[in-house]
């Protein structure tokens, strides 16, 4: 945020605690809208990743446009957490502690790989483009999602 949005220090940390409280938001979503409408949550987190990271550096030529996209955006993403861990238990009643342990595990896993992948598209790119890269993958994975939606019935 510092090198690309041109934020201080202090702005910086303000806007990942925006990042952070719009989960909060994301909770009262999910218990209030979730129950009826599974496969159109998933769409919709799974489209609005990809959206936001295309939009990180539109947003980025403004510091207070960039703290209200990352807020968005941390609303989306735990959303996204938040559906996904459901389906996960609800596809293993018998054995939550171990699909939510592998959840986390496969969930580090992408952390893991998504900062290869960052580091690598770093490298070759300016870091202002970075979103670009991650909203493709974000949207390879909205297509898995669409393609196998049965998973969602």
């Amino acid at each position: 945020m510092k090198q690309v949005v041109g934020m201080a220090d202090d702005m910086t940390t303000f806007t990942l605690i925006l990042f952070g409280l719009a989960g909060i938001g994301a909770s009262v979503l999910f218990s209030r809208y979730f129950d009826g409408r599974r496969r159109q949550f998933m769409y919709i987190v799974a489209a609005g990743i990809a959206l936001m990271l295309f939009l990180m550096r539109v947003t980025a030529t403004a510091p207070y446009a960039f703290m209200a996209h990352c807020m968005v955006w941390g609303l989306i993403f735990t959303l996204f957490n938040l559906v996904v861990e459901f389906e996960v238990i609800r596809n293993a009643p018998q054995a939550t502690t171990v699909a939510v342990a592998i959840f986390s595990s496969i969930f580090n896993i992408g952390i893991g790989c998504g900062a290869v992948i960052g580091g690598a598209a770093q490298s070759r790119l300016p870091l202002e483009y970075i979103g670009f890269v991650g909203g493709v993958i974000a949207l390879l994975s909205l297509f898995y999602v669409w393609k196998e939606r049965k998973l969602f019935n």
